[in-house]
Formats: structure tokens, sequence, C-alpha cells
């Protein structure tokens, strides 16, 4: 039978590396879910808008981005090549 603390243990700090210590073991992903503008893809207000509720709740590992048109995955996808 598993302990009930095993499952506490996702709720503890824990410190990495040198200097970051987080409030809990909670890991997600980015999930910008296609947020970006449609005509530019460049990021948004819904990008950090998803991000900022993500925050408080776990460590973020963050989405890729596209470099070039040729680069690029999907509609609503972020890039950083364009000007905006």
């Amino acid at each position: 039978m598993e302990s009930s603390n095993s499952k506490d243990i996702l709720f503890t700090p824990i410190k990495l590396g040198g200097d970051l210590e987080l409030p809990n073991r909670l890991v997600c992903s980015a999930l910008g879910r296609s947020r970006a503008d449609r005509v530019t893809r460049a990021p948004n207000a819904l990008h950090a808008e998803n991000y900022s509720q993500k925050a408080s709740a776990a460590l973020i590992f963050t989405e890729c981005s596209a470099v070039s048109p040729d680069g690029d995955t999907y509609l609503g996808s972020a890039n950083i090549f364009s000007p905006e």
C-alpha cells in the first residue's frame, strides 16, 4: 500500500542547481496552444496571461519558437523571425 506521505512530497520545496528554489516539485509545459497572432505569428498578451496563470503553480518549461518561416510548425505557433 502506498503511503500518503509519498504524494505529499510533490508539494514540498526543492532547490535546483545553486540558486533556483522552487516552492514545490510540480513541472508543466507552456502549452501556448496556437495563441500567437495569426498573421504575424508574434507572441502576444495571451501568451503572457497563459504563462502568468501557471507560474505560481509550477516550474514552466517554455515552448519552442520558429526561427524562420520554413521552420514554422503549425498555425498560431509563435516565432522569432518577424519584426513584430
